[in-house]
């Protein structure tokens, strides 16, 4: 009931019958977004910006940091050469860090953290490699493979990844450098096979 108030004293007034409204030529598919837009512009977060929350990828000069906040996981990527050196679980690194600081590995990340073993991973039995039936004999004298029975490649090393990006989104966080290998002469001698890598590092439910 609505209630007037007239010389002093209240009266009652018939009910008010409800207000409503018709909208015609609209799709219900499109209203409902319309609604579901305007309930996110006042909550001022949407479901998916809230899972997106979740995970985020922050870029710190040559580092990224993957971060799953629901499992409390933090993977560190040196970008420069491509190696997820450092993986903090609730407090806990589950990679072997035998370097002081962050620079030291850096200077020279060596097989530490996470590396790629290319062009050739695990020893070869001389120093050289058949591929489609011919033999591909190692040039010793440029260093970048070195021993008689030469181990897991020879970029482990190198400083030319580059970045490609680095995001997050409701499901999880990566990072994804890229390093064109055919742009290096000594490299081209020692496998001559032109050809890009292009590696992803990817964190989800606390999974790298």
């Amino acid at each position: 009931f609505a209630f007037t108030k007239t010389g002093g004293r209240a009266r009652s007034r018939q009910p008010v019958s409800p207000l409503k409204i018709y909208i015609l030529g609209v799709d219900r598919g499109d209203l409902n977004a319309r609604v579901t837009r305007f309930q996110e512009a006042i909550t001022g977060r949407s479901d998916d910006a809230q899972a997106q929350a979740r995970y985020t990828a922050k870029q710190t000069g040559d580092i990224v940091q993957l971060r799953d906040s629901r499992t409390d996981t933090t993977v560190s990527v040196m970008t420069t050469v491509s190696n997820a050196y450092e993986m903090v679980v609730k407090g806990q690194n589950v990679l072997r860090m035998p370097f002081a600081t962050v620079d030291d590995f850096r200077a020279r990340p060596g097989l530490n953290g996470i590396p790629l073993l290319a062009p050739f991973a695990n020893r070869l039995d001389e120093p050289a490699f058949y591929a489609n039936g011919k033999k591909y004999n190692f040039d010793m004298e440029l260093g970048n493979v070195r021993g008689a029975i030469p181990i897991h490649g020879f970029l482990s090393n190198t400083k030319d990844w580059k970045l490609v990006e680095a995001k997050a989104d409701g499901k999880s966080a990566w990072v994804t450098s890229r390093l064109d290998f055919y742009r290096n002469p000594q490299w081209m001698k020692q496998f001559p096979f032109a050809h890009t890598l292009e590696m992803t590092y990817r964190l989800a439910d606390g999974v790298l």
